[in-house]
């Protein structure tokens, strides 16, 4: 259990900060709830941010394109400001990497739904 609250913070923690992923962490902490308590998954899976971010990806393993155009578009700027403030030359390699990876992942791994097709 308390390494399901470990992940949590860790997911909460990357929604704040831009380079830090989010989704793997909530779905880790998800996993380990729903092993260790059905009361602690229950009270995830009705947060807020689950169903903002990981709701409809859990269900359907799909996302809308509305939806990917925007997170890819906000994270891709958060991204850009860290590259520009950073001063390390192997901070902005891994920045780049993470970038690539990110576009790779929403435009080949992850499905893109119809809005109708998403909502049933």
């Amino acid at each position: 259990m308390v390494t399901s609250l470990f992940f949590l913070v860790l997911g909460v923690v990357g929604v704040v900060i831009p380079v830090w992923p989010t989704t793997p962490f909530l779905l880790l902490s998800s996993l380990l709830a729903a092993k260790g308590s059905t009361r602690i998954h229950r009270r995830i899976t009705q947060s807020n941010l689950y169903k903002n971010n990981l709701e409809d990806f859990v269900e359907t393993r799909t996302m809308t394109k509305k939806s990917k155009i925007k997170i890819l578009m906000l994270a891709t700027v958060l991204m850009m400001f860290a590259f520009y403030f950073s001063g390390r030359w192997w901070a902005r390699v891994i920045i780049t990497l993470l970038v690539v990876v990110k576009y790779y992942t929403f435009l080949v791994l992850i499905k893109t739904c119809e809005e109708e097709e998403c909502d049933d």
